[in-house]
């Protein structure tokens, strides 16, 4: 009776193991109906890259952010009871227009530096941002336009005037080998930065000369040089 049972009870387990591995692997249970993507214009197909996804119990295949510049990032998202898969696409946000002068060519760039699409030149004033970028280098998509302490240093200059509420008309890089940019202020003097130091501390010296009666007579204030501030109303410089 003990052998019987014995007998019975492993019968019992491999019928329970063999329905299981029926019902997940062969039987439309756990299937998937549908693929859906929200957010950008991209296909399952496009996603999976020659990769299957059939059964809802498995893990999503990775995906490889790389091939989709314009998305930051993916969130997968599975709905059993309807055995669908909900793909959510964070676009990039669009923070500056990058534009190379010897190639002509303009990208937009989020708030990391990278480079993720083309863009239109500019023309006129705008709440976007511009860099003019002359110092000769060449760019493609997915490649970062400055280190990311150095963008970091140009991303704290600009919201400077951001938080001083000052419109800026431009920003130029002319010798990458220097490490400097250039703001120009709408109604105001062409202000130097370095991109090797941060220059949020130089926060209240660019306000207390914004609220002076010189402001509109200075050609330029020149703050390359860390913790010291040179104005000048003679444009030799």
């Amino acid at each position: 009776r003990q052998w019987f049972k014995t007998i019975l009870i492993i019968f019992l387990l491999m019928l329970t193991a063999g329905g299981a591995v029926y019902a997940v692997f062969y039987s439309p249970l756990f299937q998937v109906k549908s693929i859906e993507v929200k957010g950008a214009s991209i296909s399952p197909a496009q996603i999976l890259h020659g990769r299957s996804y059939t059964n809802i119990l498995f893990a999503f295949p990775q995906i490889d952010v790389s091939r989709f510049p314009e998305v930051a990032n993916f969130i997968v998202n599975k709905d059993y009871w309807n055995r669908k898969v909900v793909i959510e696409a964070k676009e990039r946000e669009r923070a500056i227009i990058w534009c190379l002068e010897q190639a002509n060519r303009c990208f937009w760039i989020d708030h990391t530096g990278l480079i993720f699409s083309d863009a239109p030149e500019p023309s006129g004033g705008g709440a976007v941002k511009v860099v003019q970028d002359a110092s000769g280098r060449d760019f493609g998509i997915n490649d970062y336009v400055l280190p990311q302490d150095k963008f970091g240093n140009l991303s704290s200059g600009l919201n400077i005037f951001d938080e001083l509420k000052m419109p800026v008309s431009n920003v130029r890089i002319d010798n990458i080998k220097f490490g400097e940019f250039t703001v120009f202020i709408t109604g105001g003097p062409k202000i130097y930065f370095s991109l090797l130091f941060d220059p949020k501390e130089d926060y209240d010296a660019i306000r207390t000369l914004k609220q002076s009666d010189g402001w509109k007579k200075f050609c330029y204030v020149d703050l390359r040089t860390a913790f010291r501030v040179y104005t000048s109303k003679s444009c030799s410089n």
